[in-house]
């Protein structure tokens, strides 16, 4: 019934507009605008269709109909129906209706306005002025060959300082010269399309030897240029080691350098020079920082001109440093493993066994062990053999217990057998040998 009125309602309303149409002459203006929430949608994505009635006097009543292509788009909800008509309350000078579209194939979909008419508060014909919204549909694939492929620089430069050879968006290899105190350097560049991306500009530290920095450009496709710039900064005494088929060069500054847990500040002469370092008393270890021709500065362990990587994993509250040993645990194979995404060599069962056995320091109270490490919680604890040696011996005292049971067994069973024999009948024995258990090797 409320519903019946309401539409009747509606129907007045419409009536008595048109009616007004005839009846009055136009007073005024009025627009019924047609709104997007976006200009191109993907096939399959939904969009809002906003219908805005708007003058500059108190609106009266308003009615209109929302036109649109439905093999294009579909309606999924609204606030009122396509068709709709209603009224204002002495001072609305704007309303406005949304209507959500589900895009269905690619075209050129129009949403405008018909049979619109609209009076002011006073009984006044207003002068409409209809507008209409056409959105671009489009699929997936036709979105994605419309992006840019442009991956680009327009310019591209250190502060100060000149690249060598002169910049060309076609070449992507660059070298910068300058003296040894250099420390810090801005790298600075600009896209040519404004669609790309790029990263590896600002200000970073450098290192006597060569610094080599990228600059990667992502065009709106997804294609990815990269921009390198090696700064060489004047070395005059290059410590240069090997390790691992790769060279490093040891570290001269300290402030590039950041000091492990236990470990305190210490010089180190190293071919005469004075080269920053840290000790642990704990380890009893002397660590000097090298980087690697990428750049990459890490901590190695140094002992009379030999290095070796220092490690320093944190697992459950334990700090802990793996080392080699050639010490063999019986049932378990020598393996590597990753912890924290190191490698560490480890003894495991198998490869598909959760848990694997690592030796090494703790690295605050400098005690080394051999340490139980479980793959699928990430934790460390301290193996030990303890438990592992009360099963052996379990296990040969149920042996020997079991030795001892079936030897009585058998004894009484051989005591039955001989009483048999002499207190009853030859017949009767042989019926009861029959009768127990065969041995499979007779």
């Amino acid at each position: 019934m409320k519903k019946t009125i309401k539409l009747l309602s509606l129907g007045v309303i419409a009536l008595l507009s048109s009616l007004l149409v005839i009846m009055n002459t136009n007073a005024g203006t009025a627009t019924i605008s047609v709104l997007s929430s976006s200009s191109q949608v993907v096939v399959g994505k939904t969009f809002k269709i906003t219908v805005k009635i708007s003058s500059a006097v108190a609106l009266g009543s308003w009615d209109y109909t929302l036109n649109y292509n439905s093999s294009l788009a579909s309606l999924v909800s609204s606030d009122v129906p396509l068709r709709y008509a209603s009224y204002g309350d002495g001072s609305l000078k704007t309303k406005s209706y949304t209507y959500t579209f589900k895009a269905l194939k690619s075209g050129k979909a129009t949403f405008s306005i018909s049979n619109a008419s609209v009076i002011d508060w006073n009984f006044n014909t207003l002068s409409v002025t209809k507008y209409s919204r056409t959105v671009t549909l489009i699929t997936q694939a036709e979105l994605e060959a419309s992006y840019s492929k442009n991956n680009n620089l327009s310019s591209l430069g250190v502060d100060g300082y000149t690249l060598t050879p002169a910049f060309n968006a076609s070449t992507t290899t660059y070298t910068v010269d300058m003296a040894s105190d250099v420390t810090n350097i801005t790298i600075t560049a600009s896209k040519a399309d404004k669609t790309a991306s790029f990263t590896g500009t600002g200000s970073f530290p450098v290192v006597e030897g060569v610094n080599t920095f990228e600059i990667k450009v992502t065009a709106q496709n997804g294609d990815v240029k990269t921009y390198t710039i090696s700064v060489n900064v004047e070395d005059k005494n290059p410590i240069t080691v090997d390790y691992n088929k790769k060279t490093y060069t040891v570290i001269k500054r300290k402030d590039l350098l950041t000091a492990p847990t236990t470990f305190v500040e210490k010089v180190v002469k190293i071919n005469d020079l004075d080269i920053p370092g840290f000790y642990s008393e704990n380890l009893g270890y002397t660590l000097v920082g090298l980087r690697d021709e990428a750049g990459n500065i890490s901590l190695f362990i140094y002992n009379e001109g030999e290095y070796y990587p220092y490690i320093e994993l944190s697992l459950n509250n334990i700090l802990f440093t793996p080392l080699e040993t050639k010490q063999k645990i019986t049932g378990y194979e020598k393996t590597t493993i990753l912890i924290n995404s190191i490698e560490v060599t480890a003894y495991q069962i198998n490869d598909k066994s959760d848990y694997a056995i690592v030796y090494g320091k703790n690295i605050e109270t400098g005690k080394t062990n051999l340490y139980l490490y479980d793959k699928e919680e990430n934790t460390l604890q301290r193996y030990y053999t303890e438990e592992k040696d009360l099963l052996k011996k379990d296990i040969k005292d149920y042996l020997l217990i079991t030795i001892i049971f079936g030897s009585g067994l058998g004894l009484s069973i051989i005591y039955i057998i001989v009483s048999l024999v002499t207190k009853k009948p030859k017949p009767i024995v042989e019926e009861i040998v029959k009768k127990l258990p065969k041995n499979k090797k007779e």
